[in-house]
């Protein structure tokens, strides 16, 4: 007998650097399968989860840390896989 939520939809997590105005984000966004991420995003809530999440001010000091976080999509500036991010060592002033 499956005990499993009829509701649950499947999701794939995926490492993600998310710039806002104010802020940069990395964490974890859980995108449908089968979809590419530009096609999960445009077709998403207004509001992203994410999960496992560390929030950077633009001068790269860790604001705060949390488990879980809603981020509203009108003030995502830029979305980065973290994946195709080629050149890591940028990216040390925001660690992973």
């Amino acid at each position: 007998m499956d005990t499993g939520s009829p509701n649950k939809i499947e999701k794939i997590p995926t490492k993600v650097v998310i710039h806002t105005l104010s802020d940069v984000i990395i964490g974890v966004f859980h995108k449908r399968p089968r979809l590419r991420l530009i096609d999960d995003l445009i077709t998403s809530e207004p509001y992203l989860a994410i999960t496992d999440a560390v929030i950077y001010d633009k001068s790269g000091r860790v604001r705060l840390r949390t488990r879980f976080l809603i981020v509203k999509s009108e003030h995502v500036v830029m979305l980065i896989p973290w994946d195709e991010i080629e050149s890591k060592q940028d990216t040390q002033q925001f660690p992973p």
